[in-house]
């Protein structure tokens, strides 16, 4: 995680944050997630969208609680189509297992 922070560019944001690489991208995603409009994803903004098993925390490199633009761009660096991936296989088979017998893959039973 910390890596992926280091190439995001040596240009300073605002208070000195990195600017994003990406910041057409970036200012998309925080227009849909930033729902107060403050320029940072709040706690609460981030579990709206957030995978139950993905802790907030793991993204917030300055830990002041809060997802800054740099720390988003990060954060989708990270979230590759394999990973995201794994995550939906991994619920998929944690249902299966809770449903037992009852679990239905959408086929027809006779």
């Amino acid at each position: 995680m910390m890596l992926g922070l280091l190439h995001l560019g040596a240009c300073a944001g605002p208070g000195g944050a990195p600017a994003p690489d990406h910041p057409d991208v970036v200012a998309a995603l925080m227009a849909r997630v930033d729902t107060d409009g403050d320029g940072v994803v709040s706690a609460a903004e981030y579990q709206r969208v957030a995978f139950a098993d993905d802790p907030m925390e793991t993204y917030d490199a300055d830990g002041d609680k809060v997802l800054r633009p740099y720390e988003i761009e990060s954060m989708l660096r990270d979230a590759s189509p394999s990973v995201l991936a794994r995550k939906r296989q991994e619920r998929f088979m944690q249902e299966a297992e809770r449903q037992g017998d009852r679990f239905d893959l959408g086929t027809t039973r006779p």
